[in-house]
């Protein structure tokens, strides 16, 4: 079992609720694909996720910093802004200007 794995053990993972309107969009969600659909058409769903995602993100990030491999404490890093995201894609678009945000795995790509 990796190391990460061993650290998991004890977190189960969790969200704190969001509003009702939110948690009922949710629900009609089975895949990432679906839920940033639906987030297009509705922004708050998005901001709604993000703060409810938060304790088990810093609970994640708390358990990864006490781990270590080879004597090297594994480091976590916060997750890209939206402008960060978006000069990544302009520079991807840059080396290849058919690639477009829409493909989101490798499997558009090919």
């Amino acid at each position: 079992m990796s190391i990460l794995n061993l650290g998991l053990q004890s977190v189960g993972l969790m969200r704190a609720e969001m509003n009702d309107q939110s948690e009922n969009l949710m629900s009609k969600c089975g895949t990432m694909n679906e839920i940033r659909k639906i987030a297009e058409e509705n922004p708050n769903l998005k901001e709604d996720l993000i703060t409810s995602l938060q304790v088990p993100i810093h609970l994640i990030r708390d358990v990864f910093s006490r781990q270590a491999l080879k004597g090297e404490p594994f480091k976590t890093f916060p997750a890209a802004s939206e402008t960060e995201i978006e000069r990544f894609w302009e520079t991807i678009q840059i080396v290849d200007d058919s690639v477009t945000h829409e493909d989101r795995t490798a499997e558009h790509i090919k």
